[in-house]
């Protein structure tokens, strides 16, 4: 009886999770909600075959008393624990806004868009700004051939919840040294969004509408925090503080 619900959340999640799996990843992910569901048949079978008195039910609960002889006392009996009171300021989510990920798209020959997360959430003036990570593959048309191209993507997505319309701004691809993994962190301020890696800061315009690499003095990546109308970033060696298109430091371990 306690496997049964579990089973269905899981079978949920998977199903959920396949909105923007790629092909293949659908075609397994199938594969594994039919087992599920044959789990879910097998698990109605065995509960029915039990009888009436058998089948799993809610069970009594009981209590130790505090007596010397370790008397069992059915829980209603037993001592009750005070009871926080009722939460009365519950939000209620009435409104569902789908992020559009089709529009990651660029019309590429045989693209598939997969493996879409939110890295981080950000919001000012009315507007949420979710930057997602995804992976994008398409091919190449040359002559007598096609070349395969993969490659990890990133983009922001901006809502205004005025107009409510989506838009979307494609990030600069991430770099990193050989056999390194890029890391990179955004910020968003009131004029700009900020993107940060290992060795570079890229500075998207809100007014301009473009990217600028902004000079920086680390070698290692750093996290971007907004502090106020202040933004500053930071690594195990040193603090900077980031303004407009200067960055100085704060603090230095070197």
């Amino acid at each position: 009886m306690e496997l049964k619900p579990l089973v269905a959340a899981y079978k949920s999640n998977l199903v959920m999770g396949l909105t923007h799996a790629s092909t293949s990843e659908r075609l397994r992910g199938r594969g594994a909600v039919a087992r599920l569901e044959i789990l879910e048949r097998q698990i109605d079978q065995a509960l029915n075959l039990l009888p009436a008195a058998q089948r799993p039910h809610a069970p009594r609960s009981v209590a130790r008393s505090s007596n010397s002889n370790n008397q069992i006392v059915p829980v209603d009996q037993a001592p009750r624990l005070p009871t926080r009171p009722p939460i009365t300021n519950a939000l209620l989510i009435t409104d569902y806004i789908e992020i559009p990920y089709q529009r990651l798209r660029q019309n590429l020959p045989r693209e598939e868009i997969s493996r879409v997360r939110i890295t981080s959430e950000h919001s000012d003036a009315g507007k949420l700004w979710p930057i997602v990570r995804y992976h994008q593959a398409y091919y190449e048309y040359q002559i007598n051939r096609m070349i395969g191209h993969d490659r990890d993507r990133s983009a922001a997505f901006v809502w205004d919840s005025s107009e409510k319309i989506w838009e979307v701004i494609s990030i600069p691809a991430a770099t990193a040294p050989t056999n390194w993994t890029p890391k990179e962190s955004a910020a968003l301020m009131k004029d700009a969004l900020y993107i940060s890696g290992w060795t570079y800061l890229r500075r998207y315009g809100l007014k301009s509408r473009q990217w600028q690499d902004v000079a920086v003095p680390w070698q290692k990546p750093v996290k971007l925090s907004r502090i106020g109308d202040r933004l500053f970033a930071g690594n195990e060696e040193a603090i900077f503080e980031i303004s407009g298109k200067t960055v100085r430091i704060l603090a230095s371990t070197r």
